[in-house]
Formats: C-alpha cells, structure tokens, sequence
C-alpha cells in the first residue's frame, strides 16, 4: 500500500481497519497488523496477526505461519500485561478506551507500555491512571463493594397519631349523636302512639300536628340508621388505623371491610 512505503504508517493502519470493516480479510489482517507493529502498537499487531491465524486456516502454508508465530513472539517482547482485579462480579473493564472484558478476568490483559488508564464500571465508576513498563506485569485492583451503600429498609407505615385519633373521635361523636337521634325518634313515635291510641282519626290530615309529629319521628329514624351506618365505618376505620400502627408494618395485615345481611364485617389476615 502506498501510504505504508511512504511510511505513513498510523494512516496505513486506519486505511486497513476500515478495509477489513467492510470486506473481513485474513489477508488485510495481516498487512493491518504490519502497520500495527509499525506504528508502535504491539497490542494490537499481536491481535491481528492472532486473528489472521485463526481466519486463514488451512489457506496459510508452513512458511507465512512460521513467519506470523515468531513475530507473535517477538512483539510480545514488546507489550506488558494488566491484572485487574475487582472484588465484584459482572463488572465493565476498560484501559483507556477500550473494553477488555467483564469481571472476574481470568487472563491478565495485554497492553502497550507507558501510561494506561483503567476504569471499572458497574453500580459507580472507578479510574486508575497506572505506568507499566514494557515486559512488565501490573495488578490494579477495584474495591467496589466497600462503597456500596447497604440498602436501608424504608420505615414501616403508620398513620398519623392525628389521624387515628380523630376517627375515634368521630366514632364517639357520630355514636353520641346516633344515640341522641334514636332516643328522640323512640320518644316521638311514642308521642305519635299515644296521639293515634286517643284521637278518634286514625289517619292524620295534612299540615296537622299529629302528621308534624310522625314526621318528625320518621325524619330521627332515618338520622339514626345514616348516623349508625356513618359510625360503623368510621369504626372500622379507626379499628384498623390501631391494629396497624400497633404492628408497625403495613404490609404485615391486610384488612378488608364488606357488608353482609347483619351489617358490616371486618375481616383480614396476619403475618
């Protein structure tokens, strides 16, 4: 190629790359890893001629894989190797740009000698700036899991103390108030009997005192079922606002209030 006999070598060796994107070659890996080794990059001259060995196969005669294999040999002269070690599992490991595995590594990782950065990221990104000579053999180790923070349990539900006591407070009001209207309604329904047991009409007229009094009695009974109905709510409520709170955990009781031809039930289950 031209640009290698100008000795234009790291062009040389883009020109190979993108030659080899488009149309894989065992035949462009080999000049690719030439120009590699030429512009000072073992690392990757050594991938590449792996790589032209692997995909040429049985198309290389004995001489060009005598010469690849002891170039191979020769360039590892020249290369260093990275131990990464991380204390997590499943973890990206990077030098420089590029990414050489995950974690655990179970080979140390080729590298050109001079300043490496190395970076380890999972959960949080770790970086480690290291100088390697060549020949030379390099652990960079990641402790990860010391910083990760242990999960804090959220703190189990609870109503607000304000919350329970004011449905019981309702509970009591709302009871008082359905006791007062029951006591009225009986009282005026009496009245009413008494009216009907002594007055000669046995249906009242519109507008009379006695159609006012049933009425009335009619209007307390009604109060008092909707007051009834109203308290045994709240009541439920309230009982179950307690019950939580006493256990501390919400999701450690599961209430539920239905109605039922005796009124309304209350049922759940424990854990």
């Amino acid at each position: 190629m031209a640009l290698t006999k100008e000795g234009r070598y790291p062009e040389a060796l883009a020109a190979y790359k993108r030659a080899h994107e488009l149309s894989p070659s065992y035949v462009i890996l080999y000049n690719l890893a030439k120009a590699a080794a030429l512009s000072n990059d073992p690392t990757q001259a050594i991938e590449a001629y792996e790589c032209h060995l692997e995909l040429g196969g049985a198309e290389l005669d004995a001489t060009r894989r005598s010469e690849v294999l002891a170039e191979i040999q020769r360039l590892r002269g020249e290369v260093a190797l990275l131990v990464i070690e991380v204390d997590l599992a499943g973890v990206e490991l990077f030098v420089d740009q590029r990414q050489v595995g995950v974690s655990p590594l179970l080979e140390p990782v080729t590298v050109n000698p001079g300043s490496r950065l190395v970076r380890a990221k999972g959960a949080r990104m770790e970086t480690r700036a290291v100088q390697i000579a060549r020949g030379g053999r390099l652990v960079v180790s990641f402790d990860l899991e010391a910083d990760v923070a242990p999960e804090v349990a959220a703190p189990p539900f609870r109503f607000p103390a304000g919350v329970v006591g004011a449905s019981w407070i309702a509970t009591g009001l709302i009871g008082v108030g359905a006791a007062v209207t029951g006591v009225m309604a009986l009282a005026t329904s009496e009245d009413v009997s008494n009216d009907l047991y002594l007055g000669p009409q046995r249906v009242p007229l519109p507008g009379s005192e006695l159609a006012s009094k049933i009425d009335r009695a009619n209007g307390l009974a009604v109060a008092t079922d909707v007051l009834i109905t109203v308290g045994s709510i709240v009541g439920v409520a309230a009982v179950s606002f307690s019950i939580i709170n006493s256990l501390g955990e919400a999701d450690s009781v599961a209430a539920r209030v239905s109605l039922s031809p005796a009124g309304l039930v209350l049922s759940g289950s424990f854990q």
